[in-house]
């Protein structure tokens, strides 16, 4: 929360997204609720916010893929990408709608 907040400040919404990114590679919780958090208190609107989260959630599901394809093969990687796919869409969707 401290370092969204932060990059928030320093860099606007590009600082927030780029927390977003890096911390979606392993964990989408901590940044959901940092978003949401800031949201509530008024640092950052709902734009803000859920361009945060989808980032978190694609950053995410990225790297599960990799991981897919790296330790499961290659047909378990394309076993997960038709779920990814549509999470994917989803996100999309709920930016689409913010916009």
């Amino acid at each position: 929360l401290v370092l969204a907040a932060w990059l928030s400040d320093y860099a606007g919404a590009r600082g927030l997204y780029a927390v977003a990114l890096a911390s979606g590679l392993t964990d989408v919780d901590a940044i959901t609720l940092s978003s949401l958090r800031l949201r509530e208190i008024g640092r950052i609107g709902d734009r803000e916010a859920v361009v945060a989260i989808g980032l978190a959630i694609v950053a995410n599901l990225a790297f599960k893929a990799g991981l897919a394809f790296a330790v499961g093969g290659r047909r378990l990687g394309l076993q997960c990408l038709g779920g990814f796919g549509a999470t994917m869409l989803a996100v999309a969707a709920a930016l689409a709608v913010t916009g």
